[in-house]
């Protein structure tokens, strides 16, 4: 089975981490690391064609967000060591919107608003339909 991020239920809430095997692995939020040293590491993914890597980074970027502009959730629980969320809900629907930009990113264009939303909340392009 291939490594994806997935929705995982911890004692302390719901939180985003890949998905090795059936089981779980590094969760989003977990290495600490401050917004400089993201942003280095995904430009260090990006030039080096390291698909999971900008996956990660441009989770934890995505979560930062969330959190750093008042929502509810994520919020970051320390003593867990990540971004947790209070309902598998509000997880899933923080999953489909990253995957939705790493689509974007790995499409190499700007997809316009409407699209990425649609993207998100499960909307499958039409084939042969671009940015």
């Amino acid at each position: 089975m291939k490594e994806h991020l997935a929705v995982f239920d911890r004692a302390r809430g719901f939180v985003i981490a890949w998905q090795l095997d059936g089981d779980m692995g590094m969760a989003i939020g977990e290495d600490w690391s401050t917004s400089d040293v993201i942003a280095e590491k995904m430009e260090t993914a990006k030039s080096t064609g390291d698909d999971d890597g900008v996956l990660t980074y441009l989770a934890h970027v995505h979560l930062e967000r969330l959190a750093s502009e008042g929502q509810d959730e994520p919020y970051l629980d320390r003593n867990a060591g990540c971004y947790a969320f209070q309902s598998r809900r509000c997880a899933l629907r923080a999953l489909s919107e990253i995957n939705a930009e790493f689509r974007e990113w790995k499409s190499g264009k700007v997809w316009p608003e409407w699209a990425k939303t649609a993207l998100a909340a499960g909307w499958k392009a039409p084939k042969g339909w671009a940015p």
